[in-house]
């Protein structure tokens, strides 16, 4: 740092001098204008615990958000038990059934729990396990879609490029709306799905981007709540279309950090409504891992980590949206515990006995995605079972 200047000339030299120096400075990024004193950053509100005056529903539910927490949460493989952490239920698939039934039978109308997913396609395996274990039956049985949307293509020319679905693969049975996509030139379909039963129905929503048609589908939901329909859950999740995919050549990853960090500030008030109305989760993006799947370290870890970190800025100012940590910790655990030491073989034999287990750390294998269900379980029956000494969820 310059700390004092001496003078050895004219006072109009001294000047041309500084300004020398102050523009070599400016062009190598060291010197900077004066600013005003910078804000603290924003932090994710500490765990509520009970709360003395709230009514008994939302003190189960604040000690409930702690299942969501990768600080409050205890995990099975740790070793004795962390002061004031709570622990996760596991539910079998008749105690979760169960669990649905007594949870619409306590409502007046008896209408079916809902849970509603946003985003890509980590959310999109979420659902198709819990339509798998619970044996839903999917609202469109066909590989034709009820309706189309326009994304990248016009209109006439997307009905035209979807019927022929042996040239587009990604069609599946439930697809209730198709999009259309050339990420990298080439066509690609992903579905919106939804299936149900007589107690539960499940929804998935294609939204990996936070633009317009998000914004419509979270206005819709907020209708819903308003007439009330609304869903028992929603978990949204957005980012890693952001830090991998480029809308257009040339798009760097910075730009596109920026773009998302200003598209969720456009959705925060819509967000912060949803909220206020049901139970509203945010999934934060697995720390990706590619060395496990593909041998080498890539840049994307760093944008995602940056995403993540933007979310818990906007959960800090929306207090009941809830940011949901603790599959990180559980999806790291798997994937050093049975997918690293198998990694060579992941890579060399296609049909490996963890292979589908380790398809990567973005989305996983059934047994970690059954773990993130079991979470959803405890959430959606925060109220409706019986107390257990220990646990983060229970009546």
């Amino acid at each position: 740092m310059l700390v004092r200047w001496r003078a050895v000339g004219p006072a109009g030299a001294q000047r041309g001098l500084l300004a020398a120096v102050a523009a070599t400075l400016a062009l190598l990024g060291l010197y900077r204008t004066p600013v005003g004193p910078r804000p603290l950053p924003s932090r994710p509100a500490p765990p509520v615990r009970g709360g003395h005056g709230l009514p008994h529903s939302q003190q189960l539910w604040n000690q409930c958000r702690n299942v969501l927490l990768m600080s409050q949460l205890q995990f099975p493989w740790e070793r004795g038990d962390r002061h004031q952490r709570c622990k996760k239920a596991q539910w079998s698939v008749a105690e979760a059934l169960e669990g649905v039934r007594k949870l619409q039978q306590s409502r007046p109308d008896r209408r079916a729990v809902r849970i509603v997913f946003i985003g890509d396609s980590r959310v999109r395996n979420l659902h198709s396990t819990l339509v798998k274990e619970l044996g839903l039956r999917p609202d469109n049985a066909s590989t034709v879609p009820m309706f189309y949307n326009e994304v990248f293509h016009p209109r006439e020319q997307l009905r035209r490029a979807v019927p022929p679905q042996q040239r587009l693969p990604g069609l599946r049975a439930g697809c209730t709306e198709v999009d259309v996509m050339r990420p990298d030139g080439q066509d690609r379909v992903r579905c919106s799905l939804a299936a149900g039963a007589a107690s539960l129905r499940s929804e998935f929503w294609w939204r990996p981007y936070l633009e317009r048609r998000s914004a419509a589908l979270l206005d819709s939901l907020i209708a819903e709540c308003e007439a009330g329909r609304c869903p028992d859950l929603v978990v949204i999740d957005s980012g890693p279309w952001y830090a991998r995919v480029a809308r257009y050549s040339g798009d760097p990853t910075t730009e596109r950090v920026f773009v998302f960090r200003a598209e969720l500030a456009a959705a925060a008030g819509r967000l912060a409504r949803l909220a206020d109305a049901t139970r509203l989760l945010w999934k934060l993006d697995e720390q990706y891992m590619p060395e496990v799947a593909y041998g080498r370290k890539m840049n994307v870890t760093g944008a995602m980590m940056v995403l993540s970190s933007v979310v818990h800025e906007t959960a800090a100012r929306i207090p009941r949206l809830s940011a949901w940590s603790s599959g990180l910790a559980e999806t790291t655990h798997f994937y050093h515990q049975v997918c690293l030491p198998h990694g060579r073989q992941l890579r060399q034999f296609t049909y490996s006995p963890v292979r589908h287990e380790c398809l990567d750390p973005m989305h996983v294998g059934h047994t970690v995605r059954w773990k993130m269900i079991q979470t959803l379980f405890n959430v959606l029956f925060f109220n409706v079972v019986a107390p257990t000494q220990g646990l983060c969820c229970g009546a």
